[in-house]
């Protein structure tokens, strides 16, 4: 896949080497933090064994509703570059944040981009998230702030 300066507000599907078992996941490019640095979400199936697990252990913690995903429906907030992908719904869990580079972005394969009300939704997840078990930097939490136009 082609990485340019529209990469924000894609998505891209690709394995993280050494996480999630292994296995490639979707992942939304939340904001753009610098030339070579976006902050992405990863998303998974709800109600899927690994979906439920990483709930019940949000719980736990006190992390609940789209402080722990954001589910978008896919089938009406992306527009896939390929139209034979099959959309439905995907959580975006949010403690699953990283930031990630040009290269490991290019080693995935671009389903497309999300719509600007999906992107918002998963950012203000990710502050919510932030409020109650804080794990983002402050560049990154003033830069979903400027995303959602909040001072």
């Amino acid at each position: 896949m082609d990485v340019d300066a529209d990469v924000q507000g894609r998505v891209i599907h690709l394995r993280r080497p050494g996480q999630h078992d292994d296995f490639a996941h979707p992942n939304a490019v939340i904001v753009q933090l610098g030339p070579d640095s976006y902050l992405c979400v990863a998303g998974f199936t709800p109600g899927k064994d690994k979906y439920e697990a990483a709930r019940q252990a949000e719980h736990r913690i006190g992390v609940w509703g789209p402080a722990f995903a954001v589910e978008i429906d896919h089938a009406k907030h992306l527009t896939p570059v390929n139209p034979q992908l099959s959309l439905h719904v995907c959580g975006y869990i949010c403690h699953t944040a990283e930031l990630m580079t040009t290269t490991q972005l290019s080693v995935g394969r671009e389903w497309g981009p999300l719509s600007r009300v999906a992107i918002n939704e998963i950012a203000n997840g990710l502050l919510e998230r932030e409020k109650t078990r804080p794990f983002l930097g402050k560049r990154v939490v003033e830069a979903l702030k400027k995303l959602l136009g909040q001072p």
